[in-house]
């Protein structure tokens, strides 16, 4: 039988996002497929499958992406689902442990991934918030008074480009934690 359970997870939770379908998989609901906030899951065996959550660094249809998730899969890990460029992999409790992440340069540039994308998305908004006020400021002064819909716009986009850097900020940490760390075992 299928289930389908909305939840929502940001950016910077995704390992908090991994726990969750770990701990459906314990209760043997396992994920299927997954629609930005809505996930389906299909009954089976309690603690079945153990899932990972992978950044790639391309769209999960570019021939790079396609050659990994091939990898992934010759290594008895299955592809489930994606997102964007995240893409949600599940391989069987019995095949033993299951960790994308062998060794702390990769799991550096998978979080360097993760920051660079919010980034772009928070200076992009940021971009588009200061254009938006600028037109909004030039209609106030040419039609005296008139700030339109450029005045909405400009502060919405720049109130998501800080709330994406609030957001950033554990990811920002930990990726300082896992430099110092580097560092330390160079």
């Amino acid at each position: 039988m299928r289930h389908k359970v909305s939840k929502y997870f940001n950016l910077a939770e995704y390992e908090k996002e991994e726990k969750w379908l770990n701990e459906m998989s314990s209760i043997g609901m396992h994920l299927v497929d997954v629609n930005f906030t809505k996930y389906t899951f299909e009954d089976g065996l309690p603690g079945e499958y153990i899932y990972r959550l992978e950044l790639l660094e391309n769209m999960p249809r570019h021939p790079q992406s396609k050659a990994y998730i091939g990898f992934m899969e010759d290594m008895g890990v299955e592809y489930v689902a994606s997102v964007f460029r995240w893409v949600y992999f599940r391989k069987r409790a019995s095949a033993g442990p299951f960790d994308i992440y062998s060794d702390l340069s990769s799991k550096l540039r998978h979080i360097k991934r993760i920051n660079l994308l919010a980034s772009v998305v928070s200076y992009a908004n940021a971009a588009a918030g200061v254009a938006n006020l600028a037109i909004a400021c030039k209609g106030y002064i040419e039609h005296r008074g008139y700030l339109g819909y450029n005045l909405f716009s400009g502060v919405l986009n720049i109130a998501i480009a800080f709330i994406i850097l609030f957001i950033l900020k554990p990811i920002r940490r930990k990726q300082k934690e896992l430099q110092k760390e580097s560092l330390v075992r160079e």
